[in-house]
């Protein structure tokens, strides 16, 4: 199975829980910015940025980490029900999450819960 260095085990637990033999080679990895676009903390602070899409967990956890209480000022969109739960358990609740959870579920989502506050 190739996948990245970071991620849930879900698919190689329930395979290898169907009677499969997983094996698992990393050929991407993503890694944490370390510190916070200074633009970006502008245009969040301001109001400017409408929409936040947030699509995984381990994003979640970056974003907040970086941009903080600068996110409240857009809607955070959320790609699924995991991603959700993260963004709750940081303190954010997201303003719409995609469903089907796919990154056309993703705009279909932003475009019901409106593209700008205007």
């Amino acid at each position: 199975m190739a996948r990245t260095n970071r991620g849930r085990q879900v698919l190689p637990n329930e395979l290898e829980r169907a009677g499969a033999q997983v094996d698992q080679i990393v050929v991407y990895g993503s890694f944490d910015v370390e510190e916070p676009d200074p633009s970006m903390v502008a245009a969040l602070s301001s109001g400017e940025i409408d929409w936040v899409t947030v699509t995984s967990s381990a994003i979640a956890r970056s974003v907040v980490r970086l941009y903080g209480d600068a996110l409240r000022q857009s809607r955070l969109a959320s790609i699924g029900p995991m991603t959700s739960k993260t963004l709750r358990e940081l303190g954010y609740e997201p303003a719409v999450e995609a469903s089907p959870h796919s990154t056309s579920g993703l705009i279909d989502a932003i475009v019901r819960g409106g593209l700008s506050r205007d």
